[in-house]
């Protein structure tokens, strides 16, 4: 999806692995063209941290815990940088952990010289809407830049998600994947996968 339009907008369930789907796109494409940036964004430095900097898990094949952007880099192609949250790549390329609303204040923001952008769990942005500012840098005539969007589903009042999700309808470039923890299941089966959440465990939480 983020391969073939310039805004791909991702909305599936929690515990889903979207993160590292987006995250694997944002370093993938840092690999791929050298001298390039892009910026992952949450809401503030300490919830990027938790979602996708410090998050670990376990590793289908090893059965062990990994770090999961870190470790999904091979050591030799990435530099990270712990307090900037910032992985340096070995062909001059970027990628930039970043809250968008910094403590303290209530309104916040992102540069305008990254190539992608990825925004994580958009739904919870209620203080302010961040695509406003960020459809005129996406935009730009001048450079194709991406704008990448994952999130669980949380209603759709006065939700940004939402109204994203609205704005772009019909556009050519755009494209919209919604998927249910069934949906997900359901591939995990016919790839011969464990699913995402037991059924058992689905019959208890809903």
């Amino acid at each position: 999806m983020w391969r073939s339009n310039r805004i791909g907008i991702g909305v599936l369930p929690r515990q889903s692995g979207k993160d590292v789907g987006a995250s694997m796109e944002q370093c993938e494409a840092r690999l791929r063209t050298p001298k390039t940036t892009g910026v992952y964004i949450s809401l503030n430095n300490p919830t990027i941290r938790d979602i996708l900097w410090d998050k670990t898990y376990v590793d289908p094949a090893t059965k062990q815990y990994v770090r999961m952007l870190q470790d999904n880099v091979p050591a030799e192609l990435a530099d990270w940088k712990d307090t900037m949250m910032t992985g340096a790549f070995s062909n001059y390329s970027r990628l930039k952990l970043q809250g968008y609303f910094q403590s303290g204040q209530d309104k916040g923001g992102v540069g305008s010289s990254f190539q992608d952008y990825t925004i994580t769990e958009l739904a919870l942005f209620f203080r302010e809407d961040p695509i406003p500012r960020l459809m005129p840098i996406i935009e730009n005539e001048h450079e194709r830049k991406r704008l990448m969007a994952v999130s669980t589903p949380r209603g759709k009042r006065r939700n940004p998600l939402w109204q994203l999700m609205q704005s772009v309808e019909g556009r050519a470039d755009a494209k919209v994947i919604t998927r249910t923890i069934d949906d997900l299941n359901e591939m995990m089966r016919r790839d011969g996968q464990p699913p995402v959440i037991t059924q058992e465990r689905l019959d208890q939480i809903r």
